[in-house]
């Protein structure tokens, strides 16, 4: 099994599984993240195609639209969804409905949303109507 992250905390945390290679995404490293972005980022990414992705976000609107509070995160983000064949987004429930800096995605780029249990029914369905599929984890 391989695992590909740009965030140093996540290669650290997973470093001591048995059976696990760990690559970590060079670039740019945004300290309050411990995560590099950047084009050495994004020219690292473009390279493999990956089978799953998993990636944060600050906030999705009600149209579908899937923000960052960091620009420099916006074009890493992207490149990693085009790079994998199924990305999720991992979002607290109260992200939703809210927008941010700048967006990187819209929600049909992604095959689900993993979410807690605060989630709105609205939000759910809103999110459906969007173009995905969100899914409780609790």
């Amino acid at each position: 099994n391989v695992i590909a992250t740009n965030n140093l905390a996540v290669a650290m945390e997973i470093s001591d599984y048995q059976n696990v290679t760990v690559l970590v995404i060079g670039g740019e490293l945004q300290g309050s993240s411990m995560s590099c972005f950047g084009s050495l980022t994004e020219e690292q990414i473009r390279r493999y195609k990956l089978d799953i992705a998993f990636i944060g976000a600050a906030a999705i609107d009600d149209d579908g639209f899937v923000y960052t509070g960091f620009t420099s995160e916006a074009g890493t983000k992207g490149c990693i969804i085009r790079s994998a064949k199924k990305s999720y987004l991992l979002v607290e429930s109260c992200k939703f409905s809210q927008d941010n800096l700048m967006n990187f995605c819209h929600v049909r780029a992604i095959e689900a949303i993993i979410t807690d249990a605060g989630v709105s029914p609205e939000a759910v369905e809103k999110m459906e109507q969007a173009g995905t599929k969100v899914i409780i984890a609790d």
